[in-house]
Formats: C-alpha cells, sequence, structure tokens
C-alpha cells in the first residue's frame, strides 16, 4: 500500500508595508530530502510518502519582508491500493477470533 500526502495552501490576507502575497511552500521527508516547492498565492505539493516519521512543511514569507501573512493549511494522506475486501475479511476474522476467546474463557 502507498500512501500519498497532500500539502495545500492559499495566502488570506497581508498586513503591513508589503503586500506581496506570494508566499515560498517546501516540504521535507523525514530524512530531510526535498520533495517539493511552491511559489504562488495559493498551492497543492503532491508526494509519495514512502516512509514512517515526521514530513515538514516550510512556509516563507521572504516577499513580504515589512508585513505578515495568514495563510490557510490543509493537509492529507490518501492511501492506494486499499483492499476494502481484505480490510472486510481481516475484521471478520478478528471478530471471530475474539468470540473463541470470551467462549474458551467463560468455559
Amino acid at each position: 500500500m502507498v500512501s500519498l500526502g497532500l500539502s495545500c495552501f492559499q495566502v488570506q490576507k497581508t498586513l503591513g508595508l508589503g503586500h506581496d502575497r506570494n508566499i515560498l511552500a517546501t516540504v521535507n521527508d523525514p530524512s530531510g530530502f526535498h520533495l517539493g516547492t511552491s511559489q504562488d498565492v495559493r498551492g497543492q505539493i503532491n508526494f509519495p510518502a514512502q516512509e514512517s516519521g515526521f514530513y515538514q512543511l516550510c512556509l516563507s514569507n521572504r516577499y513580504n519582508h515589512f508585513g505578515t501573512v495568514q495563510v490557510y493549511l490543509n493537509f492529507g494522506v490518501f492511501y492506494e491500493g486499499f483492499d476494502l475486501e481484505t480490510e472486510r475479511q481481516r475484521t471478520e476474522l478478528n471478530g471471530t477470533l475474539e468470540a473463541i476467546e470470551v467462549t474458551s474463557l467463560s468455559a
């Protein structure tokens, strides 16, 4: 099963002297390997999440030095190849094993 990480952002407003709404967004994997970059008012970075751990999303306000930026963030993980039938079979098997355990403990 392969998981796909998704990071979306959108600049909502700017305050201060500068009104450049562009920001720089980068994503790094747990090993520090660079996975993607976006430089715009809104963007989306899709990347394969091939290892477990902490993925890093960095936002830079370097285009708007004399002001602040409010950013909306959205993160998601999607699993490719997730087999519902196999999951249903696992649930049924676990339920059966639990029933066997309960009946053998009460006997």
